[in-house]
């Protein structure tokens, strides 16, 4: 007979002799022609008892090693095309050359540890990691026409956030500078985008950068000037933009500041480095954030341990000390923050409040949405994460927590089960989960890592069913490594939670950046009447015939095999049978004389680093008497 449940999720109660079912490292892939994926009409499969088929979790291929760690976030900007990571203290960029992948260190950050939350508005990347902010400009590479002839008017004053457009190129003028004639100049080559110019004619200098943004927190050079570490300075020779690495007091006289990106330059007790467009933001209305999201060109953040939640000027960094408001619904602290349907997802410890663009000015130019409101709130800060259509998150309210909820409008919906919240309530915390979503083979997934429980917990959004993820550290299962996702340059990108180790995560990568990843699937009880059932064989319907090319682990791959009589407490020993070398297409994985029992439990595991698809199992068994 077909094995009943054998394709299933991870089901394993709090009583285990009801049901103890487990899914390690494979999730139940639904064949959509049966009854069950389309309906009555539907024609059924050739197995027809089947839903499905049990497939393996995607591994990890390493791209990059970072050089400082650990990894804190990444984010992928422009089509995707361009990735950007946090680790350790620096902040960086993922270079792709022809499938062979190098970092650019961009910046530093004040702290080392802890998630950092990235956002971009297409002009500038913006992190925020608790009581700092900073800004990358995006058109950092981009570059200028080989000649250029740039022409501004002259007012009295040029104002910082000034621009002036000329041959279709706008420039903003970065400090105030008195002028009292017309400013023209002209020169060959290429700037980069993040280089300024000098305009030289009217009462002094004037610095003019390409690009429509603002950075009023940079400054022209000064001589027995004290600066700390990150302070900006545009020296008004050589018109480019540097980075205090070491604080210090300035010499009398301005160095003679290099040219080349990322070079250093002493400078009395300080070193510039220049750092083109990375800087920490100074503005004095920025209140810090631990998290950030982006909408209708506004940079959105929560003033942390408060309830304010507060917002940048239009695609830029620089912030109005007015543009914020106060939760209506709970005095509770903003943890997290989302834009998903271009509506704004605030959401507390207790509560969830959604915003709209009303387009209020002066001040915040968002209005909370009648009926806006959620009495749900967030058990773990960085557990919130979304897809296209949905936002998920690890939940509570005044009534308890560690419920997993979704929703794509104002309603929560609960998607956690009874199993998965009893295996949360026995975790040391939850409150350190970081949760993200990805779409792979038609599935989209939402996927929580618990660092302190060292458990991965993963939702399979396009069938219901959850199952667990774990890493094989020396034949013990964690955590597993990535925990900090995106969708960059056409793969998976993961950031590791332990070290500075950036890797691909595919289906069709079968190691954990060769590490075995090793497949359970503990099936469901078989009993009946409780009487002794004698077992005879059992049959594995497996894709066969998946073996390695080569001398190597996978050359001859098997299954193994091992069942409980008592519940799933004590376990028999291990029985293995082949699943075929390559191209072995009819080879059986069979198990045969495997006694009797009154309440069997059998477990699979597979630890080849193959393709895996157990589409079900056949039972040969006989009941007793008695």
């Amino acid at each position: 007979m077909r094995f009943p449940g054998f394709v299933g999720g991870s089901y394993q109660m709090r009583s285990i002799t009801t049901d103890c079912q487990r899914c390690i490292n494979l999730y139940p892939d639904i064949d959509e022609m049966t009854t069950s994926g389309q309906g009555a009409k539907a024609p059924p499969t050739a197995k027809e008892a089947e839903i499905g088929a049990l497939l393996g979790t995607p591994g990890l291929r390493l791209l990059q090693e970072l050089p400082t760690l650990p990894v804190r976030g990444v984010w992928a900007v422009r089509n995707y095309s361009r990735v950007f990571a946090v680790s350790g203290n620096k902040f960086y960029e993922l270079v792709n050359s022809g499938g062979v992948y190098s970092e650019i260190e961009l910046g530093t950050l004040l702290t080392s540890s802890g998630p950092v939350g990235i956002s971009d508005n297409g002009i500038q990347i913006c992190i925020v990691d608790g009581a700092n902010g900073y800004s990358y400009t995006l058109l950092e590479n981009s570059i200028l026409p080989a000649a250029y002839d740039f022409t501004a008017f002259a007012p009295a004053n040029a104002t910082a956030g000034a621009t002036y457009t000329n041959n279709a190129q706008t420039f903003t003028v970065l400090y105030d500078i008195a002028l009292s004639t017309l400013l023209q100049t002209t020169g060959t080559g290429d700037p980069l985008a993040s280089d300024v110019l000098t305009l030289a004619s009217g009462t002094g200098d004037a610095t003019i950068a390409y690009a429509s943004f603002s950075i009023t927190s940079q400054m022209p050079w000064m001589a027995n000037t004290a600066y700390a570490i990150g302070d900006t300075i545009i020296p008004t020779v050589g018109g480019y933009i540097y980075t205090a690495i070491v604080a210090g007091t300035t010499s009398n006289f301005p160095p003679n500041f290099p040219t080349t990106r990322f070079s250093t330059v002493y400078d009395g007790s300080v070193i510039w480095q220049r750092s083109s467009s990375f800087m920490q933001i100074k503005d004095p209305a920025f209140l810090g954030s631990n998290v950030i999201t982006y909408q209708d060109g506004y940079f959105f953040f929560a003033k942390p341990n408060t309830n304010q939640l507060y917002c940048s000027d239009v695609f830029a960094t620089t912030f109005n000390g007015l543009n914020f408001v106060n939760l209506e619904g709970s005095t509770a602290p903003i943890l997290n923050l989302v834009s998903m349907h271009r509506q704004l997802y605030v959401q507390t410890t207790e509560t969830t409040e959604i915003y709209y663009d009303a387009g209020v000015s002066p001040g915040f130019p968002f209005s909370r949405i009648n009926g806006g409101y959620l009495d749900q709130g967030l058990a773990a800060q960085f557990s919130l994460a979304q897809t296209a259509n949905a936002i998920f998150w690890l939940g509570q309210d005044r009534s308890g927590n560690n419920i997993v909820y979704t929703t794509s409008t104002f309603l929560p919906q609960r998607i956690s089960t009874f199993p998965v919240e009893e295996q949360l309530e026995e975790y040391e915390t939850t409150a350190d989960a970081i949760g993200y979503t990805y779409t792979e083979g038609g599935h989209s997934f939402y996927v929580l890592n618990f660092p302190t429980a060292q458990k991965t917990w993963c939702y399979d959004i396009s069938t219901g069913f959850w199952h667990e993820r774990a890493y094989n550290q020396n034949g013990n299962l964690v955590m597993q490594l990535g925990v900090y996702h995106q969708f960059g340059f056409g793969i998976h990108i993961m950031g590791s939670y332990a070290d500075g180790k950036i890797y691909e995560m595919s289906q069709d990568i079968f190691t954990d950046n060769g590490t075995v990843i090793i497949r359970k699937r503990i099936a469901p009880h078989l009993a009946k009447d409780m009487v002794r059932m004698f077992y005879s064989s059992l049959q594995l319907d497996i894709q066969q015939g998946v073996g390695l090319d080569g001398i190597q682990q996978g050359d001859n791959p098997i299954c193994m095999l091992r069942f409980s009589d008592d519940g799933a407490r004590t376990w028999s020993n291990i029985k293995d049978a082949g699943i075929g070398k390559i191209g072995e297409y009819k080879k059986r994985a069979i198990f045969w004389r495997l006694g009797y029992a009154r309440d069997r439990v059998f477990e699979i595991t597979i630890s080849d680093p193959v393709f895996v698809a157990l589409v079900g199992a056949e039972i040969y068994m006989d009941s007793g008497n008695s």
